[in-house]
């Protein structure tokens, strides 16, 4: 049966709980902690991490000749082992590592992806911001557009506005000139013959139905064919002048034809 390891720092057995270092030159075994390697919490997690990492004990550093794993050319050159020179530092050898690590200035290399990032966006929306650019000049010509149609149509609501008055003003003149070539005559239709009438008495009467006041009728006369020859009334006013139920007024210079009304 294979002996028990114990650490080489405190004499305590190594077990699953409190894993171990080994060191690549003397195979003494350690506690993977810092009073027993003597290593930073980041040295031990990244010896965890990665594989081709070696540990070597500060015995064993102590015994063995020291010297610079970084090498720094004569001539700058912008980038050594696909790490950028901005970004990478020599450090002095830290006891309890084998390997020298780069210092990577973590802060200016995401500045400079963010450059990067920002580029190949700004490239890949090009065509888009043209297309953009492009749709807003549109809509500038079309909102232009909408407001001289605007004015148009303010114009032409104006101006239809300006014929109907017009039209309504042509009316009214055809319907006064209409009513001149009545020579003042109203034609009443519809009133029933009577034994013996008055036809200016019953044009009188009909406008006193009506609310309308005396309208100084001089003649009347009954008009059309009753079966009989037409006959000539006189008023006690207008001697010798009432004709039969077509009234003639002298106080109304035009008049209105009348149809179909009722006694």
């Amino acid at each position: 049966m294979a002996p028990i390891p114990k650490c080489y720092t405190c004499n305590k057995i190594i077990t699953k709980k409190a894993p171990c270092l080994e060191c690549s030159v003397c195979k003494k075994v350690v506690h993977a902690t810092t009073p027993c390697a003597t290593l930073t919490t980041k040295q031990i997690i990244a010896l965890r991490a990665q594989v081709s990492l070696d540990w070597t004990c500060n015995d064993c550093l102590k015994n063995r000749p020291r010297h610079r794993s970084f090498i720094v050319p004569e001539e700058d050159s912008e980038e050594e082992e696909g790490v950028p020179a901005s970004y990478s530092q020599p450090v002095a050898d830290t006891p309890g590592s084998q390997t020298t690590l780069h210092n990577i200035d973590i802060k200016k290399l995401l500045k400079d992806i963010s450059k990067e990032v920002e580029k190949t966006v700004a490239k890949a929306l090009e065509p888009l911001t043209d297309k953009m650019d492009e749709i807003c000049e549109n809509i500038e010509v079309f909102q232009q557009r909408i407001i001289e149609l605007e004015r148009k149509n303010a114009s032409l609501i104006k101006a239809n506005k300006n014929m109907v008055t017009r039209l309504c003003a042509v009316e009214q003149r055809v319907h006064e000139l209409e009513q001149g070539q009545f020579k003042n005559h109203v034609e009443i239709s519809g009133l029933p013959t009577l034994e013996n009438e008055d036809p200016i008495q019953v044009v009188r009467n009909l406008a006193k139905k009506l609310n309308v006041e005396d309208p100084g009728v001089i003649t009347a006369k009954r008009v059309g064919n009753y079966g009989e020859k037409n006959r000539t009334y006189s008023s006690e006013a207008q001697e010798g002048k009432a004709l039969l139920l077509a009234a003639k007024s002298a106080n109304c210079e035009t008049s209105t034809r009348r149809s179909d009304t009722q006694d």
